[in-house]
């Protein structure tokens, strides 16, 4: 009886295990990396070198998409709205995630929820 428990119990975790993405399979499709300011800035060239050893380490192409305005508010804001499946990555700066929560009135998202998002964090979800 026990033998017949532990073959029908491998066999359910093979089915319901054996058909997860796996961490391996992770980049599927090219990674948007965005940068808050404008092309051709510090955070801009960074991005571009930082892009290019991820693209040579993943196998994938990562794209930088420059969404500059409201002291990387609007960038931060963007990434926010993402999935949190690490196809979306912000070029963090002290600007969005730091100072315009106390700069602006009207700051439409929360800079600790989009760290704890990046780490994986369950609890922001």
């Amino acid at each position: 009886m026990k033998r017949l428990l532990l073959i029908v119990v491998a066999i359910a975790g093979a089915a319901l295990f054996g058909t997860t993405p796996r961490a391996e399979d992770f980049p599927l499709r090219p990674i948007t990396f965005v940068n808050p300011f404008g092309a051709g800035s510090a955070s801009d060239t960074l991005c571009r070198i930082i892009g290019d050893k991820l693209a040579a380490a993943l196998g994938q192409p990562v794209v930088v998409e420059d969404r500059p305005g409201a002291d990387g508010a609007l960038s931060a804001l963007y990434v926010h709205h993402q999935a949190a499946d690490g196809y979306t990555l912000l070029m963090a700066t002290n600007s969005p995630l730091s100072a315009d929560p106390f700069l602006h009135k009207d700051v439409n998202y929360d800079p600790i929820r989009i760290l704890r998002r990046s780490r994986g964090s369950a609890a922001s979800r």
